[in-house]
């Protein structure tokens, strides 16, 4: 159930009239289908179900007991019908409110052309102060960059063929909507509709098997890869039209060193990321930079080949420049197979001619491995690199300008130059992520194999940083033999080396990001540049030029975000570690996350310090010269950094962004922001809208430091007092752990094939082990959402006791902690306890049960009314009406699925411990797992 603030009085009631009756319509062809599908007794199952469900939410009943005795007294396979009956309603729903958000956008922008669109470019450009100097605004723009980071964290729990027939079922409504359709024409819509929705119900939406790495990595470009290439230059359009009021020429296109610079930039892990998935290999890497310039290829290709049609362009009408003559000569002698196939064709219009040899050359790049051997040899015609690709577009583009065909240069040619830029050849920068101690054993095997230190891993960190220190000043690589090291270690060389040739082929920034997770020490960042060195990547190696590696400490609990600002001001003084700050600017990046600081210290404690740790590292990168480019490790979930984006960046500390913004983009989030250009649009130009407003707009940068100093004073004990009643139940009650283990469906969602990652670190099942995404995910099947909001309420009656009045204040006026009590709202919103209550019964121990039951439900009538008293609320989301709408009409069409969670849950829990029938478990965990793909879509969220 996600936060929607659009505004619009007129717009929005209209909106949700259509919305309505597009639902209600739905629901019908729905209900069609179950009758064919399952008959009238699956129809009229489904029906008494939502009946008494609706009975009960209406009635505000404390209980939803009847409804979990009602899907008992169903058989099984009648229970398995209604499930999948009410998760194809929440695909169906999520769909048709997606179509109408975009229908709401286009809407809002037809009745308010005057006036920007909230929260958009257009909206953060005007609040610009006018007496703010152009040359700034330039500055700014040239050096403006927005990265989101595409992940394969496994929250997305829907099969890539599901995402495909949704994504034709969003094409049908938004066909719906066209008022110009004629009855025929209509009912030609509701038949294809049918044809989508009863494809929808036979398709199997549990994966038959655990997706491999590449599975991932040709699932998340499928998501991405279209409204990405369509987005980008509409974005840039966005910004030249705000910007065209306040500069005398187009912002956009006249900055950067080559003439046209662009502000985004994009990123993935899928395929490179190693933490903890031992499925990521050297060769996955490299079959995975292959798909990603298949993919932007045979895009470019085709929006070539529309460029021909398109440019007819005459030479007896615009003379071609000589630059353009002379390159069609050099063409026709390199490709003189090309040149003799075209004939006279196109001898009078040299832009066709000049697009049949680009296209060829294209093909030619496509057709030849990018790390085949003797590529040089292979590619001849080809091109050897993105930068040729674009001289020659470069090269059309200033022939037209030259002609009176401006106009013409700023359609379909403008478009591609700004995807070439954009994406190069390799489409999105892979960036690599590996564990610490991965790092530190390799460098250890190495320094051992090499004769220089036999006893590595039992060097303080003082004498590691010595050693490490003099191995890069003496700017030679070690005596290195790949057969002496361990598989391990030798995977870390090699993913290095691929590194180094990714540089080679497509330029440095397809593949320089190099994060270290579980960062602690200087010699964490020191070992990456000692294995780097081996492999030419550090600076003072025998490299070429221009390669190198960023080097990106993750600092992920609690204890290292306090630590940050240390260990990177301890790292920047050291001489070699300077030496690679200069290959990149001096800029660092470093990168902050926001799951397992919230599993290690709870959610005030981890929002808390993760501010401080941006606050400080930004003060200690000024003093040290150093730009700092923080990476946000944000997830879906209130409990793992998700919530209204726009909102957050605000809320940064002052001197965190300077222009500059990277986050990651994870799960269910990406297809829901990335799946439809519409919503990509919107969604990206709110990113790019609020960081010109945070870093622009006087008013947002008042409000990125607390305007009182004694409210930090506040905040750190708010966040002692939240982490230390969060940790008292987490971590030092025993019995939690069996609660956990039992009131939540964590032990299926094992089961669950989410992603080629484990779900946990090691075996023993401690809540330190699990990973953060099903964390989250188990508290959110259950309707807790205890890590959106656990510790809060303990953490806001402390202070209020005395101080209440400061707490309101702090609200009101300090973005920040605002942002932290609304971003808590939506998790206590959306938690529903009577729902947890239902689950509570799996817990074998009644005495286990009551106690961490009750103290649950405490704090969570504690945090609600803190909140109240602080906010001035009559009650949770009043200020979120369309939110609290949203939630209020889901509860009833989820809450069966809850039922038949629990029930499912007893009988599959006894089957499987008396191990007696591997068939009736495999039976049961079938519609188990479907309860949990239809939960995540009725709540709209899974971690």
């Amino acid at each position: 159930m996600t936060d929607r603030r659009e505004r619009g009085t007129s717009v929005d009631e209209a909106g949700a009239d259509a919305l309505r009756g597009d639902v209600r319509d739905l629901g019908a062809l729905l209900g069609t289908v179950l009758r064919e599908q399952g008959g009238q007794e699956v129809f009229d199952a489904v029906e008494r179900i939502r009946h008494l469900s609706i009975e009960l939410r209406g009635a505000r009943s404390s209980t939803i007991e009847p409804l979990l005795a009602a899907t008992r007294e169903l058989p099984f396979e009648l229970l398995g019908a209604v499930t999948r009956a009410f998760a194809t309603y929440f695909h169906i729903i999520n769909t048709v409110e997606q179509q109408h958000r975009i229908r709401s956008l286009r809407a809002r922008r037809r009745e308010r052309s005057d006036q920007p669109l909230a929260e958009s470019i257009a909206a953060a450009v005007a609040a610009i102060p006018l007496d703010t100097p152009t040359e700034d605004i330039r500055a700014f723009v040239a050096a403006l960059r927005v990265t989101p980071v595409f992940t394969a964290h496994p929250t997305e729990s829907r099969r890539r063929t599901v995402l495909d027939h949704l994504a034709r079922l969003a094409e049908l409504v938004d066909r719906r909507g066209d008022p110009r359709l004629a009855p025929d024409e209509r009912g030609d819509v509701d038949r294809e509709t049918l044809e989508t929705i009863t494809l929808i119900w036979q398709t199997d939406e549990v994966r038959p098997r655990r997706p491999t790495v590449l599975d991932e990595v040709d699932s998340i470009l499928a998501s991405v890869g279209g409204s990405l290439f369509d987005v980008v230059p509409r974005l840039h359009d966005d910004l030249d039209a705000a910007l065209a009021s306040r500069l005398t020429e187009a912002g956009v296109r006249d900055t950067g060193e080559d003439g046209g610079a662009t502000f985004m930039r994009f990123g993935s892990w899928v395929g490179g990321d190693r933490d903890g998935n031992p499925n990521v290999t050297a060769d996955v890497t490299r079959a995975t930079i292959g798909r990603h310039t298949q993919l932007a290829l045979r895009r470019y290709i085709g929006d070539v080949g529309r460029l021909a049609r398109e440019l007819s362009v005459a030479s007896s009408r615009s003379a071609p420049s000589d630059e353009l003559l002379a390159s069609l000569d050099a063409d026709a002698s390199q490709l003189a197979e090309v040149a003799a196939g075209l004939g006279p064709r196109y001898e009078r219009e040299p832009y066709r001619r000049k697009l049949a040899f680009v296209s060829e050359r294209l093909g030619r790049t496509l057709s030849t491995p990018w790390d085949a051997a003797g590529r040089a040899d292979r590619l001849v015609g080809g091109y050897q690199a993105a930068s040729d690709f674009l001289a020659d577009l470069l090269l059309l583009d200033e022939s037209l300008r030259a002609a009176a065909g401006a106009r013409i240069a700023d359609g379909g040619l403008r478009d591609l130059i700004l995807r070439v830029r954009t994406f190069g050849f390799h489409f999105a920068a892979l960036e690599i992520r590996q564990h610490s101690g991965r790092h530190e054993e390799t460098v250890a095997e190495l320094l051992a194999s090499a004769g220089v230190e036999a006893s590595y891993a039992t060097l303080d960190e003082a004498a590691r940083q010595v050693l490490l220190e003099s191995i890069l000043a003496d700017a030679r690589p070690l005596p290195l033999s790949l057969a002496l090291l361990s598989p391990a270690a030798r995977e870390t060389v090699e993913t290095l080396q691929l590194v180094r040739t990714i540089q080679e082929r497509f330029g440095r920034d397809a593949c320089a990001t190099y994060i270290i997770s579980m960062a602690a020490e200087p010699s964490d960042m020191l070992e990456v540049l000692v294995l780097a060195q081996q492999v030419g990547l550090y600076p003072a190696g025998r490299g070429a030029a221009g390669l190198g590696i960023r080097v990106v400490p993750l600092f992920e609990t609690v204890q290292e975000l306090g630590r940050a600002a240390e260990i990177m001001a301890r790292t920047w003084a050291l001489d070699t570690y300077h030496r690679n700050l200069d290959a990149w600017d001096r800029t660092q990046e470093i990168m902050l996350g926001y799951s397992d600081s919230n599993k290690d210290g709870g959610f005030v404690a981890s929002n808390w310090w993760l501010y401080t740790a941006q606050r400080e590292l930004a003060a200690s990168a000024a003093h040290h010269d150093v730009n700092l480019l923080l990476f946000q490790g944000r997830g879906g979930a209130v409990g793992r950094g998700g919530g209204p984006m726009h909102r957050a960046i605000l809320a940064q500390p002052l001197g965190a962004l300077g222009g500059r913004f990277k986050v990651t983009e994870q799960g269910e989030i990406v297809f829901a922001r990335y799946g439809q250009p519409g919503i990509t649009r919107r969604h990206l130009g709110q990113v790019v809208g609020a960081v010109i407003r945070a870093s622009l707009d006087p008013e947002a940068r008042a409000g990125q430091q607390p305007p009182d100093p004694s409210w930090s004073d506040v905040m750190t004990r708010l966040a002692e007092d939240g982490k230390r009643a969060y940790r008292e139940l987490v971590y030092e009650t025993p019995e939690f752990l069996t609660f956990f283990r039992e009131a939540t469906p964590v032990d299926v969602l094992a089961r669950l094939n989410l992603a080629s990652r484990p779900v946990s670190r090691g075996g023993s099942g401690s809540v330190e082990e699990l990973r953060a995404i099903p964390w989250v995910f188990a508290w959110t099947q259950n309707r807790c959402n205890l890590t959106g909001w656990y510790g809060l309420g303990t953490a806001l009656e402390a202070s209020a006791a005395n101080d209440l009045e400061r707490l309101r204040q702090m609200y009101a006026r300090w973005p920040f902690f605002r942002s932290l009590l609304d971003n808590a709202q939506i998790s206590l919103g959306t938690a529903t306890l009577e729902v947890t209550r239902l689950y509570a019964p799996l817990v074998q121990d009644d005495g286990i049960r009551e106690r961490i039951m009750g103290r649950i439900e405490a704090e969570y009538d504690r945090a609600c009314q803190l909140i109240l008293d602080v906010t001035g609320q009559a009650s949770i989301l009043e200020r979120a009406p369309v939110l609290r709408r949203s939630i209020a009409l889901r509860n009833p069409y989820v809450d069966p699925l809850h039922c038949t969670q629990v029930e499912l849950l007893a009988r599959w829990r006894v089957t499987e411990a008396n191990g007696s029938d591997d068939a009736e478990a495999d039976r049961l965990l079938g519609t188990l797992l479907r309860t949990i793909n239809g939960i995540a879509a009725g709540v709209q969220s899974t971690g």
